[in-house]
């Protein structure tokens, strides 16, 4: 595993955001995976989140201060204030 990119993608057992914060990856790819919500995440070292293709249909209490890319395509989220 490259702490600088964290591939998850295509893993259907995938069901829990809150791990993902353990990783500190510049690049995380959750797309195709099973995961359903992603919530209490705090990093500063998260540029990029391809969480495209999941079943996420809002993000809760997160802190990405750094994120510069986020791919949300084909997902059920309506609401990014959760970004702000």
């Amino acid at each position: 595993m490259s702490r600088k990119h964290l591939d998850i993608s295509n893993n259907a057992h995938l069901r829990w955001g809150y791990c993902l914060q353990r990783f500190p990856a510049k690049s995380i790819n959750m797309s195709k995976s099973g995961l359903t919500h992603f919530e209490n995440i705090k990093s500063i070292s998260l540029l990029e989140l391809n969480a495209s293709h999941t079943g996420i249909s809002k993000f809760d209490a997160l802190d990405l201060q750094n994120l510069r890319s986020l791919n949300i395509s084909n997902t059920r989220i309506r609401d990014l204030t959760a970004l702000s």
